[in-house]
């Protein structure tokens, strides 16, 4: 039984599945919206990032009014690159 949030998204793009994946997964804080609605840092900058391995995690790091924050978004499930 798999408890909690969970997200699928299907994208059609015309690159090899490789070019895709890598620039989906590392380079994930270049495409993902900034801002309030889509970003915890808000209109402060932060970066987004997404640890390629299973149990890695998708958190974004932002400078809080009292230091650096780490907001976690998720853990990795299945990690299965060029898929």
């Amino acid at each position: 039984m798999i408890e909690g949030d969970q997200v699928t998204v299907t994208v059609r793009v015309e690159v090899e599945p490789a070019v895709a994946f890598e620039v989906f997964t590392n380079e994930i804080d270049l495409w993902w919206r900034h801002g309030i609605a889509y970003r915890v840092a808000g209109r402060r900058p932060g970066t987004l990032v997404l640890e390629g391995k299973v149990g890695g995690r998708l958190f974004e790091q932002y400078e809080g009014p009292d230091g650096p924050r780490t907001h976690q978004a998720g853990t990795i499930t299945v990690w299965e690159p060029h898929r």
